[in-house]
């Protein structure tokens, strides 16, 4: 549902959120617990952005913990918006997750963030996001994109400052920008 110009996930081919029946992901999840699945990772780009059916998934996600002493963790792909969605899901799960949440700001520089069309999103003001995760005792780390279209030296440096002066003295997981073309 975004329309960020340099990930997969935000092209016009995925515009569209598909779900699966509750049924089958409950199932899933009980078969995960019965087979005794140590790690799982979860294949939702979005993991929140349906609020009330997202919690009662990470409720079901918790309560096979007990089932399953042996899981030792999942790794989940939140929702890139909706703080709040982000918060209620993560609350439920923050003992399964492998890394925490992921605050994908990719850059701080409002002109990059423009030219990328990824301006618009909440977490772009991730101080208050992680307030609020810090107070939920909700681990989290955040990713960076090195060489973004309008990124300079100097921007990139005010991204890791503007980072540090927040508090973000944790994870940060730079990845490097890579175009190709089918030529």
């Amino acid at each position: 549902p975004y329309s960020c110009t340099f990930c997969d996930w935000g092209s016009l081919t995925a515009s569209k959120v598909k779900k699966f029946k509750l049924d089958k992901v409950l199932a899933e999840i009980e078969w995960f617990a019965d087979k005794k699945v140590k790690f799982i990772m979860t294949a939702d780009a979005n993991f929140g952005i349906f609020k009330d059916r997202d919690v009662e998934i990470a409720k079901a996600m918790k309560k096979s913990k007990q089932k399953n002493p042996g899981l030792q963790g999942i790794a989940f792909s939140f929702l890139k918006n909706k703080t709040d969605s982000i918060i209620s899901v993560a609350r439920e799960v923050k003992d399964l997750m492998h890394n925490g949440v992921s605050l994908s700001v990719q850059s701080l520089d409002p002109h990059t963030l423009k030219m990328i069309k990824r301006d618009n999103m909440e977490i772009n003001d991730i101080g208050a996001l992680m307030q609020k995760l810090t107070e939920e005792g909700i681990g989290y780390y955040t990713e960076l994109i090195l060489g973004l279209p309008g990124e300079t030296l100097e921007s990139w440096k005010q991204n890791i400052w503007k980072l540090y002066e927040v508090g973000f003295h944790k994870s940060i997981s730079v990845y490097q920008l890579i175009s190709a073309t089918n030529t």
